[in-house]
């Protein structure tokens, strides 16, 4: 995929010389001094720009911070973190549990899962990373589209997650938003794009049958849910680049494992982490 601001007829440049810029993949040693010599956030976008091409549309025209970018920042931030608050008071009066489970254990008889406090925080984070690496066009109607699905995408990843967390079930109501959400924004997005969405259809099958897979050879150990869930992260990151899709996927797992040793568990909600995967992979190589 073509560098965002290459698409746009713009010249990607960053304050180094262009010598310099072309000389990093050769020899990543010549970028040290600047590295070393700039502001946190500067060095980061300049990392981006530089280790992923897609990435190359947030350092444009010269500018590094893009200017008036920085409120819609903060009014994301603080929309996630009362969107987050609203999310963990609902999720705490345990309405999603069941009487009767799937596999027979009644959820309403398990442990009260705590205050979650947690779920405010990730909603701000999350949001304003998304409008922060995202939105790089205030003036672009697909922009904000994309910038949105992605807000939608993960605020509803993170309801799933909470709940799987608590019961380890994914209720198939949240599955199917998630899905609408994913599969209209990503038409509306590459309507003339047609190679793109069959990509995104090949690898939400080619995920979802994977995934199958394992539910049968682990005799249900990864659940119906996380097959369904597999297909829509698989679409939605598909629309970008199979790259895309295979660091989701390694980004999901690895951090299924860590959780899995830090906690000291063997059977474990994964939805959390291929939500998380899919957001990072996704934030990258959108």
């Amino acid at each position: 995929m073509a560098p965002r601001c290459a698409r746009r007829g713009q010249r990607c440049s960053t304050s180094l010389p262009s010598f310099a810029l072309r000389s990093t993949i050769s020899d990543p040693s010549s970028l040290a001094p600047q590295l070393f010599s700039g502001s946190l956030v500067k060095n980061f976008r300049l990392i981006l720009c530089i280790t992923s091409p897609t990435q190359a549309g947030y350092v444009h025209d010269g500018k590094y911070g893009r200017k008036g970018i920085t409120v819609f920042i903060i009014i994301a931030a603080i929309a996630g973190l009362v969107a987050g608050e609203v999310m963990r008071r609902r999720l705490n009066r345990l309405g999603y549990r069941l009487a009767e489970g799937e596999d027979g254990h009644r959820e309403t008889d398990l442990p009260l899962p705590g205050r979650r406090l947690w779920i405010p925080a990730v909603l701000a984070v999350a949001w304003g990373s998304t409008v922060w690496v995202v939105l790089d066009d205030v003036h672009s109607p697909a922009q904000w589209v994309r910038t949105a699905g992605w807000l939608v995408f993960t605020a509803i990843g993170l309801w799933l997650g909470a709940i799987d967390l608590d019961v380890r079930r994914l209720p198939d109501a949240g599955q199917i938003w998630l899905a609408v959400v994913a599969v209209v924004g990503g038409v509306i997005l590459n309507w003339d794009h047609p190679t793109r969405l069959l990509v995104g259809l090949g690898a939400a099958v080619a995920c979802g049958l994977a995934f199958l897979i394992i539910h049968v050879i682990s005799r249900g150990n990864l659940g119906l849910g996380d097959v369904k869930l597999i297909m829509t992260c698989g679409w939605w990151l598909g629309l970008s680049s199979w790259t895309a899709v295979y660091a989701g996927l390694v980004a999901g797992c690895l951090l299924a494992v860590v959780y899995a040793a830090a906690a000291r568990v063997r059977q474990f909600a994964f939805g959390p982490w291929l939500v998380a995967g899919t957001l990072a992979a996704g934030l990258i190589w959108t």
